[in-house]
């Protein structure tokens, strides 16, 4: 009987101390990710929440990250066209 008290107080602790390293985390993707909506002016709140959703967070920050190098690489894209750069081509 001692011995399941002892894991099952075991796995209280592992699981707080978890939640305590991860909460702050995630709560700092929200707001990276919410000043990185701002910038792309998207809606703030709906990213951050949408950060702050477990289990789907993963998924969106993969989203978010794919969607700034879209951005980024369309903008280059832009900005060679405008000086007159051409792409090389892909082999």
């Amino acid at each position: 009987m001692a011995q399941d008290e002892a894991k099952m107080l075991a796995g209280v602790i592992f699981g707080a101390t978890m939640l305590l390293v991860w909460i702050p985390i995630i709560i700092g993707f929200a707001v990276g990710i919410g000043f990185i909506a701002a910038r792309l002016k998207k809606n703030v709140a709906l990213w951050v929440i949408l950060t702050l959703i477990p289990g789907y967070n993963i998924f969106f920050i993969y989203y978010v990250w794919f969607y700034v190098v879209c951005r980024m690489l369309n903008r280059l894209d832009q900005i060679a066209d405008k000086v007159g750069v051409a792409p090389e081509p892909a082999t």
